[in-house]
C-alpha cells in the first residue's frame, strides 16, 4: 500500500505580522488566521495526504478541531517558551496505527547533564563566542513509529519525523546567515541520530500507544 506524504510550514499566526518586513501591508487581510486556516484546510483536503507534518503551528485548539473535522488524528509538540510547534496528522480511515511517539527538544542536545547537586545545566563552552549557547533556539521535532497493514495484510513498521529548522534569509552572505546554515545542519544531524536510535530501540519513546 502506497502512502501520500506531505509537509508544510504554515506560518504561525503570531509571526504573520513580521512577514517580508511589511511588503504585504496592502493585503494584510490575507495573512489573518481566520482566512488562512480555511485556505490551508481546503488545500489539505484537496491534496488529501495520508500523513502530513506541519511546522509553525499555533492556535492548536483550532487545528485540533479542523483535523478532527477532516478525520485525522494528530500529535503535537510546542516549542518551549514559544507559541508555535510541530504537528503530525494521519488519516483515521487507514489501517495505520501509531505505536509510539518521541518529542525532541534540541536545546537538550546542546546542554550537559545536570550534576549531582541538581544545579541547572550550563551551556556548552565553545571557542567561537560560546556558539553552543547561540544554538539554543527552542526548536523541536516529532518522531512517530507507525504500523501499516490490515488484519489480512503484511504489516510494515516505519518512522515519520517532522521538525522546524532555524533560518533567517534576511541576512544573505553574513555571519548570521552562516550561523543559520550551521544550525540547520546540527539540528538535522540530531534528528537523524534520534530517528535511527528510536528505530533501533536504543532510546525510549515519550509514550507507547499500542502494546
Amino acid at each position: 500500500m502506497d502512502l501520500k506524504i506531505a509537509t508544510w510550514n504554515i506560518l504561525a499566526d503570531d509571526y504573520a505580522s513580521f512577514v517580508h518586513n511589511g511588503k504585504l501591508k496592502d493585503n494584510i487581510q490575507f495573512l489573518r488566521f481566520e482566512k488562512r486556516c480555511q485556505k490551508i484546510k481546503a488545500e489539505i483536503c484537496d491534496k488529501s495526504p495520508d500523513i502530513i507534518g506541519l511546522q509553525e503551528v499555533d492556535e492548536i485548539e483550532c487545528w485540533m478541531k479542523i483535523f478532527d473535522e477532516m478525520d485525522y488524528d494528530i500529535e503535537y509538540v510546542q516549542r518551549p517558551g514559544k507559541v508555535d510547534g510541530c504537528l503530525v496528522a494521519w488519516k483515521r480511515n487507514l489501517p495505520l496505527t501509531m505505536l509510539s511517539c518521541r518529542h525532541v527538544q534540541y536545546d537538550d542536545c546542546m546542554l550537559p547533564e545536570v550534576n549531582n547537586e541538581g544545579d541547572s545545566p550550563q551551556p556548552l563552552q565553545c571557542d567561537d563566542d560560546n556558539l553552543a549557547f547561540k544554538f539554543l533556539r527552542h526548536n523541536v521535532g516529532l518522531i512517530l513509529d507507525f504500523e501499516l497493514g490490515g488484519e489480512e495484510e503484511e504489516k510494515v513498521k516505519f518512522s515519520f519525523a517532522v521538525t522546524h529548522l532555524y533560518w533567517n534569509p534576511a541576512y544573505p552572505g553574513t555571519h548570521h546567515s552562516i550561523f543559520s546554515q550551521s544550525h540547520e545542519v546540527h539540528v538535522f544531524y540530531f534528528l537523524l541520530i534520534f530517528v535511527i536510535s528510536f528505530a533501533r530501540g536504543e532510546i525510549v519513546s515519550d509514550y507507547d500507544v499500542a502494546t
